[in-house]
């Protein structure tokens, strides 16, 4: 069974006995500095962290991984020039995960950052206006902040959930997508947002089962793509102002959600399977009020093993990479799925411009200079 329809099977089945709630409204304070680990599994009305894992990230029917190199590494980083634009990648391919850096520009790698938890599984990832990357850990519920252009760990937070995405705002607000949120009271995934990178977040859950949000220029108002619960058992597009979740009027289907994340004038709306195939589509979006239009379409297509596209997440390629775009991005970096690799398109998409290559099995990526 593929996973496309694995997901929808068992979400269905979820969220129609759960009798889940719609949108919800003011968050909750938690304070959640040194919290212990998240459990793998919470209660019974969810699936099983390992399920989740690929329900959330991927419909691409490889299901797992090539085989995980089953190595300690320690951080390393080789000297690059400032100012030099690098790649983060996190890793899925190494047990326990870390983060490749890659120089952008020659392709090569330059590093690789293991985090403080020996067991991470880490997934999308986002950086901040000086070129902080943070990369979330869906296992133990954590997010890490890795210090600019190094391989040090230098914060990280307890996100009450099941992260695979971020957000950082121009003031350093820290938002993190649980796909399935513990603090929930209808058993959906949620937002926590961390002022200024603040030890305390507030937690907001969301309209069903959340993929990664982004800020928008303003940094203060969130969009993402949530499913199968409430009021989005088909796909949505939902938007979080002032505390309180409301659904977007779409003029677009999505038929596998993935990454929304601001792409200078747009909306990057992430479909994995972009017109119901085995393509990821782009959908260039302008929002406005309560109505979003899709007036674009970017469709990521590849020839690698003879399978097509699949990324969750994208870096945004522009003059200023780091933190919320405010110029003309030119393309994308993203992870293939069905590849394991990197891989670079241009805004027209089609197939890449260019190919990373190094990663074990590249997740997520973001772009700092």
């Amino acid at each position: 069974m593929k996973i496309s329809s694995l997901a929808r099977y068992a979400f269905g089945i979820a969220a129609g006995a759960a009798l889940l709630a719609g949108c919800s409204a003011a968050g909750t304070q938690s304070s959640l500095a040194g919290a212990p680990p998240a459990p793998m599994a919470a209660g019974g009305h969810h699936l099983s962290a390992q399920v989740l894992r690929h329900l959330a990230m991927t419909r691409a029917s490889h299901q797992t991984p090539p085989a995980a190199r089953n190595v300690h590494i320690k951080s390393w980083m080789k000297h690059v020039p400032a100012g030099t634009p690098l790649l983060y990648v996190s890793d899925d391919g190494y047990y326990p995960n870390v983060v490749d850096v890659f120089n952008y520009t020659t392709g090569a790698m330059v590093g690789q950052a293991s985090m403080p938890n020996t067991a991470a599984n880490l997934y999308n990832s986002c950086s901040d206006k000086h070129g902080n990357v943070y990369v979330v850990d869906f296992a133990y519920g954590y997010a890490y902040e890795i210090q600019h252009a190094t391989t040090t760990v230098i914060n990280q937070w307890y996100t009450n959930g099941e992260p695979i995405g971020c957000s950082v705002n121009k003031n350093g607000d820290l938002a993190v997508t649980n796909f399935y949120d513990f603090g929930s009271p209808s058993g959906t995934g949620g937002v926590i947002v961390f002022p200024g990178g603040g030890p305390s977040g507030t937690d907001y859950p969301g309209p069903g089962y959340l993929w990664p949000a982004g800020y928008d220029k303003t940094g203060n108002t969130l969009v993402a793509e949530g499913n199968y619960a409430g009021s989005c058992t088909s796909p949505c597009l939902a938007k979080l102002t002032g505390g309180t979740w409301s659904l977007l009027s779409y003029n677009q289907t999505i038929y596998f959600p993935a990454s929304v994340e601001l792409m200078g004038k747009t909306w990057g709306v992430g479909d994995q399977e972009g017109g119901g195939v085995f393509d990821t589509d782009i959908y260039a979006t302008k929002i406005s009020g309560s109505s979003a239009t899709a007036v674009h379409t970017e469709t990521l297509t590849d020839t690698c093993s003879s399978y097509y596209d699949d990324s969750v997440g994208w870096a945004n390629v522009s003059k200023k990479p780091n933190g919320v775009q405010h110029k003309k991005v030119k393309g994308e970096a993203a992870a293939n799925l069905w590849c394991g690799d990197i891989d670079e398109w241009s805004n027209a998409g089609g197939n890449p411009t260019g190919h990373i290559t190094g990663a074990a099995f590249a997740y997520g990526a973001t772009l700092i200079k």
